[in-house]
């Protein structure tokens, strides 16, 4: 048996949710990723400096804010919106990739039974046998 989560969405994952498919517009739309990312940073009075020469996107979120659920609903609105399937996430441990394979399990789950869209997305862990 397959444990389901329960989400409640708060408005600032949203926004974040959001703020990432902008940017992801902006590079659609074939603009350069230093004009989106430039544009993006003065748009939203960032107080950090944006590196735009190794055209990473990083996300930054505090402690038991939702960051798991957050990057899981921006990874199936790319894939819904501009049909990005493969995503790389890092990290620190084992035990926290089990978790989130289970809760991408869970939501593929619950967004099947909903029917609100169908990504199939993958689900693959390589780990360094590293616990934690």
């Amino acid at each position: 048996m397959t444990r389901q989560f329960e989400y409640e969405k708060q408005t600032f994952q949203e926004e974040c949710v959001q703020s990432i498919l902008r940017i992801f517009g902006g590079l659609h739309q074939n603009q350069a990723f230093e004009k989106v990312m430039r544009t993006h940073h003065q748009e939203n009075n960032y107080p950090f400096l944006v590196f735009t020469e190794n055209k990473n996107i990083d996300i930054m979120m505090e402690t038991g804010t939702g960051k798991t659920f957050t990057f899981i609903q921006t990874m199936l609105e790319l894939c819904k919106q501009y049909g990005y399937k493969k995503f790389i996430i890092l990290i620190p441990t084992t035990i926290i990739g089990d978790l989130i394979v289970l809760i991408l399990v869970s939501l593929k789950i619950t967004l099947l039974a909903s029917i609100t869209f169908i990504c199939d997305l993958e689900n693959y862990l390589i780990s360094n046998n590293q616990s934690a």
